[in-house]
């Protein structure tokens, strides 16, 4: 064995890292990418409704709230295009619809909560495969009439619980200045280090009861309190440092006109996609706490398991986990024969080959 097997084997009977390795193990067993590729795909769907509704409210805006507005963005169309049909029909489509926030917000909402409610299914459906023992056993359903209620009240949570913890990275990493001018914190000797520093605190809060929230009620069983709490911190702390690093390429990069076009959509799959990636590895770090990574499979990392009296596996696991690793003990034996009397390779056949091309008979 090399010293880098040898490694290998140690981590995997350590605590931290045996159970890092379940959980790697656990999340590419059960198409962890893959999952969250479809969580990524669900979600830009799921962005339509959200700019509709955004419409909507920015008719609200111009049209009951500042009617004023209005007028100051119509002088600024009549002054920066010249007089003709164009400018008629550009003037007549943002009153037409600006207008009509009433039904379009009617819409966005009937048309969000249906999306939403299916994005909070897909959500659970996922997670509770990365988490359950086995992945084959049938999930449970409320129901039919009550389970789309439940997931709308649980988006409803989960998108508040978003919008704060954006907000407040938004606010820590590029509106600090600005809010302690606006609020004139400064002549309260407040800093605007403070500022961001309660930002990301509040930001770091909101993110961990986000996380909580998912892995608390959207699985099937719950899981040990500690696997929980540790990994919905651990959780924010990587959404929150996804956020801020988000929030400052987007400054970066605005400059460019290209980027104007396509960088936020960009961005926001690429932060969607790592987004879900997060959620399913964190779900697998959760369930491996006391779960071994794969089923009815033999693995080093999962011995530690054996010992503890709230191991939680599939039906006959450790006698199927037995009998693979005597099979791939046996595979391996045959894959590098021996030889009995001095343990050595035997190389089958070198012999009669090099006795053939040499005209002497083999030893």
């Amino acid at each position: 064995m090399s010293w880098s097997d040898g490694l290998v084997d140690w981590v995997q009977t350590t605590r931290v890292g045996s159970h890092l390795i379940r959980a790697a193990q656990r999340y590419f067993n059960r198409l962890g990418n893959q999952l969250a590729g479809s969580i990524a795909f669900i979600s830009m769907m799921a962005l339509v409704p959200v700019l509709m509704f955004v419409f909507s409210a920015v008719g609200l805006l111009f049209t009951v709230i500042r009617p004023d507005l209005l007028g100051v963005i119509q002088i600024m169309i009549v002054d920066n295009l010249n007089a003709g049909p164009l400018q008629d029909d550009l003037l007549a489509l943002m009153s037409r619809y600006l207008y009509n926030w009433r039904n379009l917000g009617l819409l966005a909402l009937a048309t969000a909560l249906f999306i939403g409610s299916g994005w909070v299914a897909n959500l659970k459906g996922v997670l509770r495969g990365m988490m359950r023992p086995d992945f084959d056993l049938v999930q449970r359903r409320h129901n039919p009439l009550l389970e789309p209620i439940i997931n709308v009240v649980i988006l409803l949570a989960l998108m508040l619980l978003i919008a704060v913890t954006s907000a407040a990275t938004v606010i820590g990493t590029q509106l600090a200045d600005q809010i302690v001018e606006l609020l004139q914190l400064a002549d309260l000797t407040i800093s605007h280090a403070f500022v961001r520093l309660v930002s990301f605190a509040l930001s770091l809060a909101g993110a961990t009861l986000l996380f909580w929230l998912i892995f608390r009620y959207l699985p099937e069983e719950p899981s040990p309190r500690q696997a929980v709490r540790g990994g919905s911190i651990g959780a924010a702390v990587i959404l929150v440092a996804m956020q801020t690093g988000t929030t400052l390429l987007t400054s970066f990069f605005v400059r460019g006109s290209a980027f104007q076009v396509f960088g936020p959509t960009i961005l926001a799959m690429v932060f969607i996609n790592i987004f879900g990636r997060l959620i399913l590895f964190v779900a697998a770090w959760i369930a491996t706490w006391n779960q071994p990574a794969i089923p009815r499979r033999y693995s080093l990392a999962d011995e530690i398991l054996r010992e503890r009296e709230n191991t939680l596996t599939a039906a006959q696991h450790w006698e199927a986990a037995e009998a693979d690793r005597a099979s791939r003990a046996a595979a391996k034996k045959v894959a590098r024969p021996d030889d009995e009397s001095t343990g050595r390779p035997v190389r089958i056949g070198t012999g009669a080959t090099q006795a053939h091309r040499s005209g002497r008979a083999p030893r």
